[in-house]
């Protein structure tokens, strides 16, 4: 049987539309996750899937390989979408499926300190450092501080005083010691994500997508929007930028996204992640452009040819549902009514009844979205914003 075995997943976002994409190329799905919540679903799976809930070390992951090996499974590919397991699926992957993926390339994304060093050339960088006592006492705010290791918006902190600054270096030094720290200015200018297939060492652009991030302390990104291209001088240089990053880092084949920041004086990279982008990345740029990218981030890594061809054109906004207020989560009302407004194409709450909620330290504190499309972004976000009003949690403060 042609399996593709996937390293984590999770309930929503590309990790989870890359399982069902593997079972409509017809393959059979076998995950590896670590969290018995996810395992405990299994019922839920295709019939030719399997579910192995497991230590997530590569020696219990090679256990389990040798194991599906044995019993005759025909291994097409092993991926994860999961930090930090990108790279290391990628490099099992060429070992066990004799895959052809760029899984160097992918190792030195995941390692923030690497990507600085490497992309140093480019001029492309923050100023930065990494973290030492000279570094302290030079520091100028605002700046950023991040784990070279950081998830998302996990071990990243905006600082604006020398308080401040101490207090994150304890938090980061007390639970990663051996993890190189950085310190790095802060970029002001609009955020980007810009997601990117590499096929044959040819790197092609599937999407720009703006982001609205606070940064009070921590930066969460509160809406996505796809339809307002940077202006075509700053396009050209953003395609320039992208080939030189492909060909410094040597990548052939592999799909990333990069954070930049254009500033007054061009773009600067916030970082690079070896792997789609969560949330609701893969269902906005279906909606903007009819592109299933988790699909066809499949069909790379069993070493097809992408089918990245547009069928439709068109905006789409994301608002982040995130709350002010802290204590345990009741239920909520109005969401058949925002599902129903025009050009909304999706609402979900991912909060549960009897959760402690609060305001967002993290992006896993969003408790939902409201996702529209339109004729332009503003219509777009027009429509989810108006959507999103007809929502209201209920929740007993603490």
């Amino acid at each position: 049987m042609k399996s593709i075995v996937f390293i984590e997943t999770v309930r929503y976002g590309a990790a989870k539309d890359a399982l069902e994409a593997s079972m409509e190329l017809g393959y059979a799905p076998v995950l590896l996750t670590g969290k018995q919540s996810i395992a405990k679903e299994a019922d839920q799976w295709h019939k030719n899937g399997l579910v192995y809930c497991i230590e997530l070390s590569e020696d219990m992951i090679r256990e389990v390989l040798d194991e599906l090996l044995r019993e005759g499974r025909q291994l097409q590919a092993i991926i994860s979408f999961i930090d930090p397991y990108v790279s290391m699926a990628a490099r099992l992957s060429n070992e066990y499926c004799q895959t052809a993926l760029s899984a160097n390339s992918m190792c030195c994304m995941e390692d923030k300190h690497r990507t600085r060093n490497a992309l140093e050339s480019l001029g492309v960088n923050p100023v930065y450092t990494t973290l030492a006592e000279d570094s302290l006492r030079t520091v100028s705010f605002p700046a950023v501080i991040k784990s070279s290791f950081s998830k998302a918006s996990r071990d990243v902190y905006l600082l604006r005083t020398k308080k401040e600054l101490e207090a994150a270096c304890y938090k980061l030094t007390a639970r990663q010691r051996d993890v190189v720290i950085l310190l790095e200015e802060y970029v002001d200018g609009l955020q980007y994500i810009v997601e990117v297939i590499v096929n044959e060492g040819l790197p092609q652009i599937i999407a720009v997508v703006a982001q609205d991030v606070t940064d009070h302390g921590k930066f969460i990104v509160t809406g996505y929007s796809i339809g307002n291209v940077p202006p075509e001088e700053k396009w050209n240089q953003l395609q320039i930028l992208l080939e030189q990053i492909v060909e410094l880092l040597q990548v052939e084949r592999a799909s990333f996204h990069m954070e930049l920041r254009l500033t007054s004086i061009g773009w600067k990279v916030i970082e690079l992640n070896p792997r789609m982008a969560g949330f609701t990345m893969n269902q906005m740029i279906y909606e903007a452009y009819g592109i299933n990218l988790a699909k066809e981030i499949v069909r790379l890594h069993i070493g097809e040819v992408p089918q990245l061809e547009k069928n439709r054109e068109c905006a789409v906004y994301t608002y982040c549902m995130t709350t002010e207020l802290c204590g345990f989560f009741h239920g909520v009302s109005g969401v058949m009514e925002a599902a129903a407004q025009s050009g909304v194409t999706s609402v979900q709450v991912h909060a549960k009844v009897g959760e402690l909620i609060g305001p967002a330290m993290s992006m896993g504190q969003r408790y939902g979205y409201v996702m529209a499309s339109g004729d332009n972004v503003e219509q777009a976000r027009k429509r989810a914003m108006e959507a999103a009003r007809l929502i209201t949690f209920y929740i007993e403060e603490v």
